[in-house]
């Protein structure tokens, strides 16, 4: 006598995994908003991932080419701000005070700035 086991009541196996009801819209929003509220409370600052449009903006802007080297490869182009936030934080989200750059040219002018970031502190506290 073969009893049915609460599987195949009313489950549908799929793929080696017992396959439930399926959250509804407003089910799915609900546990969305709560899996943000414990992401910003476990990490202040986050603002919800993702690229920003005007990142995503610059990039198409520059066809996902190295403004200095010229690189066109749109796996390894990053954007950067051509005025960095440490110095103007008002620009940080201006479309105009953004660039695209290959990974390599990215670190040489990061490490620029730095430098000369540095070397302003050190005037400014000598």
């Amino acid at each position: 006598m073969n009893r049915p086991t609460a599987f195949q009541k009313g489950h549908k196996k799929v793929g080696g995994f017992h396959k439930g009801s399926k959250h509804t819209e407003a089910s799915k929003q609900v546990l969305r908003d709560k899996a943000s509220k414990r992401r910003a409370e476990m990490l202040g600052n986050w603002k919800g991932g993702g690229l920003p449009w005007n990142k995503l903006q610059a990039l198409d802007r520059d066809n996902y080419t190295c403004q200095i080297c010229g690189l066109n490869d749109r796996e390894v182009m990053e954007v950067d701000h051509i005025v960095p936030k440490a110095k103007a934080p008002e620009l940080f989200n201006s479309l105009e005070n953004l660039m695209t750059l290959c990974a390599n040219c990215h670190r040489r002018k990061t490490n620029r700035d730095v430098a000369e970031l540095n070397r302003l502190r050190a005037q400014k506290y000598a």
